[in-house]
């Protein structure tokens, strides 16, 4: 790669931490949790999974709340930094 991806990719990395940092919890959409749900279904111990389907089927907005560990925004922006420090102390390819 050469040295303009490095730069653009550690950017977005610092960027995307610091949006990281700044916000305690995402809510998502409707279609958004019900995918996740049917994506994250576990097998469950009693045969109740058409009753189940049919629960998040029929929830008019059904919405979940994501709430990122803290420690994730510092890492991207650590990781971000030595992208960019990468990318300056690589030789220009013209």
């Amino acid at each position: 790669m050469d040295r303009q991806r490095w730069l653009m990719f550690g950017v977005l990395l610092i960027l995307l931490g610091f949006q990281f940092r700044l916000v305690q919890s995402f809510a998502l959409n409707s279609q958004t949790t019900r995918a996740l749900a049917k994506i994250t279904q576990q097998a469950p111990l009693a045969d109740n999974s058409s009753m189940t389907n049919m629960l998040i089927d029929v929830a008019s907005s059904p919405s979940k709340t994501v709430t990122p560990p803290r420690w994730i925004g510092g890492a991207l922006i650590a990781i971000g930094s030595g992208m960019t420090l990468q990318s300056f102390a690589m030789p220009r390819t013209s």
